[in-house]
């Protein structure tokens, strides 16, 4: 998430507010605000967590993307047809949220065995393994929607599959936003209205 979307929107920050200092720390694991000395977070979950205060961004599509070379050597036409396909896997604690088997069996289709597994212990390098043609992955949608505009990822069927969980905007409850944080978390919070 920090990678292949908030960047652009830092770049357009800092364009806009040149002389505040900002230090972007990406983790897969969920950070102490207090103990790790972090003004705002942005945090996927069900918006619930003690001692924070939440404000919902974005939520999540899941569908399954290739690149257009992938596509044109192994088109599709349903999602059983998908099975047979070169799917690639997420490793890590990012994981659940991205499991093919969840993806199938959401929409009533038992996956089956899986031969050989291309494994990836991080979204960006899952998402450049698929842009370079290695195979399909689950595009998380509103994440990586720069790449599917551009035409370097191509969805393989029509529709997608809603995440039971979203993206939120959090901050500490129990200790006072210092006045550039609180100008960030408006102006991200502007940013990303068309997505709510």
């Amino acid at each position: 998430m920090a990678s292949l979307w908030l960047m652009p929107y830092i770049a357009s920050f800092r364009a806009e507010y040149p002389e505040t200092n900002i230090k972007l720390v990406a983790s897969d694991a969920v950070l102490d605000l207090t103990e790790d000395r972090i003004d705002v977070a942005i945090r996927y979950g069900n918006g619930d967590w003690p001692h924070l205060d939440s404000a919902f961004m974005f939520g999540v599509k899941f569908f399954p993307v290739c690149s257009p070379s992938y596509l044109s050597s192994f088109p599709v036409n349903s999602i059983e047809e998908l099975r047979g396909a070169r799917l690639l896997h997420l490793e890590g604690p990012a994981a659940p949220y991205s499991e093919w088997e969840w993806w199938f069996a959401s929409n009533g289709v038992e996956l089956g065995k899986l031969g050989a597994q291309l494994s990836f212990n991080n979204y960006p390098l899952l998402v450049q393994a698929a842009v370079a043609g290695q195979g399909v992955i689950l595009a998380w949608g509103n994440v990586i929607d720069d790449l599917i505009d551009s035409g370097a990822l191509v969805p393989m069927l029509s529709g997608y599959t809603p995440a039971n969980q979203s993206y939120y905007l959090v901050t500490n409850r129990r200790r006072a936003l210092r006045d550039e944080a609180k100008v960030f978390k408006k102006w991200l919070m502007a940013r990303t209205a068309h997505l709510r």
